[in-house]
């Protein structure tokens, strides 16, 4: 198992260099004005862990507690089963011979590590504290200040414990040293190099193969400091670990609503249906429409497909053909002087219902064996119907013959559409033409009608959480945000430093 060492102390005293001489860890030492240890970092080697804290007062503008955090969170991240084992405690101090308040400060602060132990003797951690001076004056009461330190902070530590300190048994190692071959040998340092070792030790002067041993032979003795780690997570915020090093800001109070998003939707399916309006019509039957075609030609035997116009249409183009009503009943052929106009005189009479009669009548043959007409002189033959009255409209090249449709019954209610005054009974849609119950001239979505891919035309409020989902979310809500920050509790950093965390222990 490694041993783990923890270094404390000002920048510029040494650690970051010890780090490098112990673990041959590849960092460059202080100059003494800027840290080089900006967090709590480690170096790691088979035989040593060594921890290497940021230095007191250095231009990180950490605080004291900022420090201590980042080293107990290091620790129970190194540690195992929440326990981690402090072998050495490596204090790099100022030489003084007095009491420094800097000094005091760092003595509370590595005091402060008997919190997190459960039997340890205030007045046992300093047995595994070795303080390092940086000097080669060989001078015993340089190092007064730092034990001093020490002292005091046991002391002041077992009276808030109600333990008894007794001085007699409170020991603290120290180690003065001065490595004079550091930076390479200069002129100033060779001096050291001719010197017996046994003289040179006595001024603290160290080779830095020399110091290595010397620290190694030094704390081979010291007995390891248990800490035991807690192992919590508050309920309001994000925070989790042990409860002692919560220092960040929590949740205020909380509420509960839904994470909402706009999700736009259509209610209904992709359905066929018709395009234009419904309108009602009587419908000649086919056979009446044959029977009519051979009385007009002698028994001729002729297929007929037919076609029909809206009521509505077919009444304003009979009433513009009633002025010759009377002619057409006498004879099946139009007087001369109407034949030429007589497409033009039902424009002029009824344009909007031509214009739609262009478009919604089709002929019901191509080709008929008129009499005195050559079959391929027929262009088109029309049934005009509306109430009360029937036409038949048979267009040549050279004129077109117009006779009055009797006895032609409906297919569906089989009453004779000359004799029927009330609307239709078929319905139809006027784009298609085809029956309204017939599978529609259009696709799209049964709520509007929209094609598939366009926007859709409804939109509801959905949780991205639980999925619940209504035009307008009411409910209490399925997650618990903050009141002050409105982000969500329990998962989410907190927003307030005077809000106390709710720790929940899990060990």
């Amino acid at each position: 198992m490694k041993e783990i060492i923890l270094a404390f102390g000002s920048t510029g005293l040494g650690k970051t260099t010890m780090a490098h001489l112990l673990c041959e860890a590849n960092v460059k030492g202080s100059s003494g004005i800027e840290s080089a240890t900006k967090i709590a970092v480690h170096y790691e080697t088979d035989k040593y862990l060594y921890i290497d804290t940021c230095g007191f007062g250095d231009s990180s503008g950490k605080t004291d507690e900022e420090v201590f955090h980042d080293m107990m969170c290091l620790f129970q991240k190194h540690g195992k089963n929440n326990i981690f084992n402090v072998n050495t405690i490596l204090w790099f101090c100022s030489e003084s011979e007095r009491e420094t308040s800097h000094l005091q400060r760092e003595a509370n602060f590595i005091q402060r590590l008997v919190e997190y132990t459960d039997e340890c003797n205030p007045i046992d951690l300093w047995k595994s504290v070795l303080i390092i001076t940086k000097g080669n004056l060989n001078l015993r009461k340089l190092v007064d200040g730092p034990k001093s330190a020490a002292r005091n902070a046991c002391r002041a530590f077992s009276n808030k414990q109600t333990n008894e300190f007794d001085e007699d048994s409170f020991i603290v190692k120290h180690f003065p040293c001065w490595i004079y071959d550091i930076e390479g040998l200069t002129e100033e340092s060779t001096r050291w190099v001719k010197m017996d070792p046994e003289i040179r030790f006595e001024f603290n002067c160290y080779r830095r193969d020399e110091i290595k041993s010397k620290v190694q032979h030094l704390i081979s003795n010291f007995s390891p400091i248990t800490i035991r780690f807690k192992q919590g997570k508050c309920k309001k915020c994000n925070v989790n670990g042990d409860p002692r090093l919560f220092i960040t800001q929590c949740h205020t109070k909380s509420f509960f609503k839904h994470s909402v998003k706009i999700e736009y939707f259509h209610p209904e399916e992709i359905v066929h249906f018709h395009l234009g309006s419904k309108f009602l019509v009587h419908e000649p039957d086919e056979n009446s429409i044959k029977k009519l075609f051979e009385s007009i030609f002698d028994g001729d035997q002729i297929e007929i497909p037919v076609s029909q116009v809206s009521s509505e249409i077919a009444e304003k183009i009979i009433e513009s053909c009633k002025l010759f009503n009377n002619q057409t009943n006498a004879a099946p052929e139009l007087q001369p002087e109407l034949q030429p106009s007589f497409m033009s005189q039902i424009i002029s009479h009824a344009p909007q219902a031509a214009s739609n009669l262009l478009q919604t009548v089709a002929p019901l043959v191509t080709t008929l064996a008129v009499p005195r007409m050559a079959p391929s002189t027929v262009t088109s033959t029309y049934l005009l119907s509306g109430p009360s009255v029937s036409f038949l409209v048979i267009c040549s090249e050279r004129n077109k013959c117009c006779y009055e449709a009797k006895n032609i019954s409906c297919k569906r209610c089989k009453k004779l559409i000359e004799e029927i005054n009330e609307i239709g009974c078929i319905e139809k849609c006027d784009n298609c033409k085809k029956e309204w119950i017939e599978t529609g001239c259009a696709t799209g979505y049964g709520c509007c009608k929209r094609e598939e891919g366009k926007i859709r035309c409804q939109a509801h409020e959905k949780c991205t959480i639980c999925a619940e989902a209504a035009i307008e979310l009411n409910s209490q809500g399925c997650t618990q945000f903050c009141v002050k920050c409105k982000e969500m509790w329990n998962i989410t950093p907190g927003c307030d430093s005077a809000s106390k965390h709710d720790v929940l222990i899990m060990d």
